[in-house]
């Protein structure tokens, strides 16, 4: 990233980068996010700024956080990932959350991501426990 690079230029090469490092085309991308494939090519062109109500849709297509992609805009989102919610990290599978804990190891090093994964490992514990104490 070049430091002359706009949040919107950012965003651009982020969203190409991401989609090719999740092996998926421009088509399967667009569709995933439920938006026409003239509109993704847009957005990682920069021809053309996104509307935000496409944010989620795309942010989940690149299973990125939610809320990503206005922090990244508005040139808050390079220095640290974006950690999900509780109730997006009960959601996330383990490939996402490898490819979430890769991130944060590849933007905030290696400690934050071991941070990151003990977190998760205590966060699904107490998860488990409140269910099986729901079922008694």
């Amino acid at each position: 990233m070049g430091s002359t690079e706009t949040p919107q230029e950012q965003l651009s090469r982020e969203v190409r980068e991401r989609r090719r490092h999740l092996g998926l085309s421009v088509r399967a991308a667009a569709a995933a996010a439920n938006i026409d494939r003239a509109t993704w090519t847009s957005l990682e062109d920069g021809s053309r700024v996104t509307q935000d109500r496409h944010y989620v849709a795309i942010e989940h297509a690149l299973q990125w956080p939610t809320g990503y992609i206005s922090h990244l805009l508005q040139g808050s989102a390079t220095a640290e990932v974006m950690r999900p919610t509780p109730e997006e990290l009960a959601e996330m599978g383990f490939e996402q959350l490898g490819v979430l804990g890769a991130e944060i190891e590849r933007a905030e090093g290696y400690e934050a991501a071991n941070a990151f994964f003990d977190e998760v490992v205590i966060f699904r514990r107490r998860l488990a426990a409140e269910k099986a104490s729901q079922r008694n």
